[in-house]
Formats: structure tokens, sequence, C-alpha cells
């Protein structure tokens, strides 16, 4: 399967749970979901371009039900329920969102020395081009961060960072091998209760 194919099949199948998903046109689907914001990322600030910011994160949404659906579909392709595959994936993510929103509230924190609101990042010294970098990037963070701000205090919050970056780094990294190692698995030969073996239909 080509890459072009993939993308199209995991785009037009976002939200298809049933049925089976060969390695291929998996792993060409994750590359635009986690590899794209990456390389946009990289290109926003090598250019000066915020819009891109916002263009990574817009991908990583709209492709994230999508690679849900594949990941389900992918442990289908060699016999095994893929849920707990998928849940293992999406609670990995929002740790790693959840450490990220803390830790950019540490930092926004110790730079204005008060919680992270909108006002706080009008007291930062920064450029027009830099404010709004930093508005486009951590604005689905600012709106965990004041949530958290709110119940437990910016202090508090700022310790968490560090603390959840720390304590579930590990935990996280392990997890998303081994994600990683049920999803690399060659397809199950002939037809399984999830549907033919994709190989012989695309072939």
């Amino acid at each position: 399967m080509t890459p072009g194919r993939a993308i199209a099949t995991g785009l037009r199948q976002s939200f298809t749970l049933s049925g089976r998903a060969m390695r291929a046109e998996f792993w060409w689907f994750f590359a635009l979901h986690s590899i794209g914001p990456v390389l946009l990322i990289l290109l926003a600030f090598l250019f000066g371009a915020p819009a891109l910011l916002l263009a990574a994160g817009v991908l990583f949404l709209v492709t994230m039900p999508g690679v849900l659906a594949a990941i389900i579909r992918r442990r289908h392709d060699v016999g095994r329920s893929g849920v707990l595959t998928a849940v293992t994936y999406l609670a990995c993510i929002v740790a790693m969102v959840l450490a990220i929103a803390a830790l950019i509230d540490t930092a926004i924190t110790f730079a204005t020395d008060q919680s992270v609101t909108g006002a706080a990042l009008d007291e930062v010294d920064l450029d027009d081009e830099d404010a709004t970098a930093v508005l486009i990037f951590s604005s689905p963070m600012l709106a965990t961060t004041a949530i958290m701000d709110l119940v437990v205090g910016g202090a508090i919050v700022g310790a968490l960072g560090l603390a959840l970056l720390s304590i579930l780094g590990l935990p996280v990294a392990i997890l998303l091998g081994l994600v990683a190692l049920a999803l690399i698995r060659p397809s199950q030969s002939g037809p399984n209760a999830y549907g033919p073996n994709p190989h012989e239909v695309t072939t």
C-alpha cells in the first residue's frame, strides 16, 4: 500500500472500528499523525510562522480519531481486540498533554510571578511575533492550566508539571513501546473473526 493510499484510507475510515488494517496502512497514517505535526512545529520556528503551530495542533487532533480506529483495526489484523491498545495510547497522550501543560504553566509562572492567564502573557517581555507564537502554541494548554490553577493554585501546578514529567516519563515511554510492539506484528494469515486478510483483499 502506497503512503498516499494509506493516508486516504486512514482518513476515510477514521470512525470505522470493524475490519482489519495491514501494517503499511496503519504506520503511514500514524506517521502523518505523529511526525506531521512535529515537522510543522519545526517549520513554524524555522520560518517564524505561528500559523503553522496552529496547523500542527489541528492536524494532530483531526487525525486522532483515525489513529485510534486504525489501532483497533491493526490489532484485529493479528486476531486480537484493539480496544485496550487504543485506550493505552490515548491515556499516554493525555498524560503527556497534562505534563506539558503543567510545565508550560511552570515556565510562564516563573517568568511572570503569577498564574497563567492572558494578562500574565501580556507582561512577558516578548515581541509581537514571539507573543503570537506563545499564544497559539499554548492556547490548548492554557485552558487546561487555567482550570488546574483555579483548583489547586499556580505554585502547586508548577510543581505538578515537574513531578508529572519525572514520574510519568518512564512509564509512558514503556507503555508507548509496548503499544508499538503490539502494532508491528505481521497479519494473521487467512480470514479471522474480524474479517478477511487485507493483503488478500487488496491484491
